[in-house]
């Protein structure tokens, strides 16, 4: 993700003589799409393969006659069903949907905030979305200990309530006149170390998400402690290294 930040914002919407704002300029949306599209696709190939070594020590399928396309629906559902059943599940699902549907309206109104509330320009608003990233990386590579220190339902909670009070803290303290003008030199680099912060702590609720596919096979297979610690680790790496895609928000003029 820190690499499609930079791409976007260092070379499809830097600013230029037309748009000072190059987040307005339409015909970069097309070409920048395109590249991300190849960009996250050959992100998901190599985190799979990067990866591969721990699906060789992981217990195989149930034997059986080859599914067909309803028998694989029906055995989802019934899937779906029995982890409902198992508290861990209940609590992962719950927490995750709430994060999820925060998450999305952040994603869509961060770049009107860096725009036209903070005022911190192109090269600012670059600096600001990739700290969210690299603290998330950081995170990521802390969760499995931190699982295995407390637990999955603590790194949610922790994670969502930390994740939560680092975004708002720096609006509810300018509101309240306690936080650094617009243009001042401080504005910057506090927003960009709270955004890394915000990233660490997301990545633990982010992480523990995961637990989704280590609840089910501890069901399944009753795992012991260790192979869900393998679990953790190799999802943590891909949770690392995957891609991502940049909110290009606020849209060109006379956008849909």
């Amino acid at each position: 993700m820190v690499g499609c930040v930079v791409l976007g914002f260092g070379v499809f919407f830097a600013p230029t003589a037309e748009f000072a704002n190059g987040q307005l300029n339409a015909a970069a949306y097309p070409g920048f799409g395109l590249v991300l599209a190849v960009l996250m696709g050959g992100a998901i190939f190599w985190t799979a393969w990067g990866t591969r070594s721990g699906v060789q020590s992981s217990p195989g399928a149930p034997g059986g006659p080859r599914a067909t396309v309803i028998g694989a629906l029906v055995r989802v559902f019934r899937d779906l069903l029995d982890s409902l059943r198992n508290l861990s599940f209940r609590w992962l699902f719950g927490g995750m949907l709430s994060i999820y549907a925060v998450g999305g309206v952040n994603a869509a109104l961060a770049l009107y905030m860096l725009n036209y509330f903070w005022e911190v320009g192109a090269a600012g608003t670059m600096l600001v979305v990739v700290g969210a990233p690299v603290g998330a990386m950081l995170g990521a590579f802390l969760a499995p200990a931190v699982f295995e220190r407390w637990s999955k339902r603590a790194g949610l909670i922790v994670g969502t309530l930390g994740w939560a009070f680092w975004q708002t803290l720096p609006v509810a303290l300018r509101l309240l006149g306690y936080f650094p003008e617009n243009g001042d030199a401080v504005l910057l680099p506090l927003l960009v170390g709270m955004q890394v912060v915000q990233g660490v702590c997301v990545a633990q609720a982010d992480v523990a998400g995961f637990g989704f596919v280590s609840v089910w096979c501890f069901s399944r297979y009753r795992l012991t402690r260790q192979r869900h610690g393998d679990i953790l680790r190799v999802l943590a790496r891909r949770r690392a290294g995957a891609g991502g895609v940049l909110h290009t928000a606020p849209p060109p003029e006379g956008a849909a």
